[in-house]
């Protein structure tokens, strides 16, 4: 039987149990936990509706509340504590431009010098989704994308002349990624000479940018991709020093859990009677991945 490996590393947190500082108000940014993982009992005089407390990872501040948290009991804070640590890490690695993105994943970006330009920069693109149970049971991992390039002027905002600033999405600024109209900070507005646009459709029609649709197979480019970040910057020892990675790297799903359908089953019939034979796997716990490679 063929060997399945998905795009994802089981990992075990470094200490299980973890005092933390919780406030009665949110603040951007900040991860939310029930009020049953900090009291026995509901606290006397807040609002029954209010049944969060929130905590940014950082140091108490005056009025915290301090308790301990077993990670294992409180999942979907561990999965935000987890992503704090990674995007935390990365911000220190040099050359990285790293955020949060919409859905709270840490995004990694790094430029591809093998791509060289003078009206701008590639960047590759990786992003690091914490989960909890997935494909392997009562076990957190990360769940490592690429997510192919994006291209960043070299020419700030400042010195663009005679275009719509409505039509800025992405920006790079400060090692950043930031949405031009929705959350670049309004200091930061006022630092355009350090403010660069990420390529949408408007701007490359204005610079006369066109690209080639080529149809190829991306999978053994993406593998490698996946490979060489997995290499770089996860298997080391100051990513374990945070969370301990499983030393086998990417997940082998176990043969008993892969399923093969029936004999002419996978065989998928196109219009020109053209015939094409896919082999399909799926895993027991229903949870959907990529499947890097089939071996």
């Amino acid at each position: 039987m063929q060997q399945v490996q998905l795009n994802l590393i089981s990992f075990t947190p470094v200490k299980t149990k973890l005092k933390f500082a919780f406030y009665p108000e949110k603040e951007p940014g900040m991860a939310s936990i029930k009020w049953d993982k900090l009291f026995d009992e509901f606290p006397e005089g807040r609002d029954p509706a209010m049944q969060f407390y929130y905590c940014d990872f950082q140091s108490a501040r005056e009025d915290a509340i301090e308790k301990e948290i077993e990670l294992f009991h409180a999942v979907g804070f561990a999965k935000r504590y987890f992503n704090y640590l990674i995007l935390n890490y990365f911000k220190r690695i040099d050359g990285a431009i790293v955020f949060p993105n919409f859905t709270k994943d840490v995004e990694v970006w790094f430029t591809d010098n093998d791509i060289r330009d003078p009206l701008y920069k590639v960047y590759n693109k990786f992003t690091l989704n914490v989960q909890y149970s997935s494909a392997v049971p009562k076990q957190f991992q990360v769940v490592l994308s690429y997510n192919g390039i994006s291209k960043v002027l070299h020419t700030p905002i400042k010195q663009i002349m005679d275009f719509d600033t409505t039509k800025y999405t992405k920006v790079l600024c400060n090692g950043c990624i930031w949405h031009y109209e929705k959350t670049l900070p309004d200091d930061l507005k006022q630092q355009l000479e350090n403010v660069y646009p990420v390529l949408n459709y408007d701007l490359k029609k204005e610079y006369d940018i066109y690209e080639e649709l080529k149809k190829t197979n991306r999978y053994p480019e993406y593998l490698g991709k996946q490979e060489w970040f997995y290499n770089h910057y996860l298997n080391t020892p100051a990513f374990n020093r945070i969370i301990k990675l499983a030393p086998e790297g990417f997940y082998q799903v176990p043969n008993e859990k892969v399923y093969l359908v029936g004999k002419g089953n996978n065989i998928l019939q196109f219009k020109n009677g053209t015939h094409i034979n896919l082999v399909w796997a799926f895993l027991h716990t229903n949870h959907y991945m990529h499947i890097l490679k089939v071996i």
